[in-house]
């Protein structure tokens, strides 16, 4: 796998906290919406990458059964609402929030692992780990469509 180096010295930490998912949802509101609080709390797997001398995360993840855009491969493991803070963005946090993600998809063989990337650099991130474009979603703000990991690359 390709990796980058984590040039700040993250630590990873799963997220339950209220508050925690209160400032994620602050992050993603933008992009997702007013009901992403609410999509946050129906995650299945949440983890968050927080400086060594910080408890509040930098750069936040999930996996949710709920990703569909189109109605279709409802539960599947979507990996989803990702957000990095600008600051620390292209200084490795995503490694070990992916890193993290897939050692949970490792435990879930038998379902599909999709994500929706919103982002050019995700879309790059994706598909040099394998990642392929499964299908277009016309009609919708999602203008990368839909990528799924081969099983085999997990």
């Amino acid at each position: 796998m390709l990796a980058v180096k984590n040039t700040i010295g993250v630590r990873t930490i799963e997220i339950d906290e209220a508050d925690i998912l209160a400032l994620w949802a602050s992050h993603l509101r933008p992009l997702w919406g007013d009901g992403v609080l609410e999509e946050l709390q129906l995650a299945e797997y949440r983890v968050g990458a927080c400086l060594p001398e910080s408890p509040i995360p930098i750069g936040f993840a999930s996996i949710t059964p709920y990703g569909d855009a189109d109605g279709q491969d409802r539960g599947a493991l979507w990996l989803e609402h990702l957000f990095i803070e600008p600051e620390h963005r292209g200084k490795g946090v995503q490694e070990p929030l992916y890193d993290l993600q897939i050692a949970y998809v490792r435990e879930h063989p038998h379902r599909p692992v999709l994500r929706i990337p919103l982002h050019e650099k995700v879309v790059e991130f994706s598909t040099k780990r394998g990642w392929r474009k499964q299908r277009d979603l016309p009609g919708t703000p999602y203008r990368f469509g839909v990528y799924e990991l081969p099983r085999e690359r997990v």
